[in-house]
């Protein structure tokens, strides 16, 4: 298993901190977004087999999804997000 708690893994859970989230990204802007957190490392290639796999998984969005998502984002930065001009506006 791939650490979780690396910078670009954190940096991906507070912007997309559930499926829903993903809805209508792009492999490509997924690819820039990584690529920045992983220092060149993740590629447009990584981002699609990502969406892929979340488009696979077929999750529903759950009652209080949002209170959900904040729960994630509140584990990752117990101070607050680091990624505020970088987290996506959904």
């Amino acid at each position: 298993m791939r650490e979780v708690e690396c910078k670009t893994s954190l940096a991906f859970y507070e912007a997309y901190p559930s499926p829903r989230v993903l809805t209508g990204i792009t492999d490509e802007e997924l690819g820039e977004f990584l690529r920045e957190f992983s220092h060149n490392a993740c590629s447009t290639k990584r981002a699609g087999k990502i969406l892929e796999l979340v488009s696979e998984d077929n999750i529903k969005e759950r009652d209080y999804q949002f209170a959900r998502d904040a729960v994630v984002q509140s584990e990752i930065w117990p101070n607050g997000p680091k990624n505020k001009n970088k987290t996506p506006n959904k």
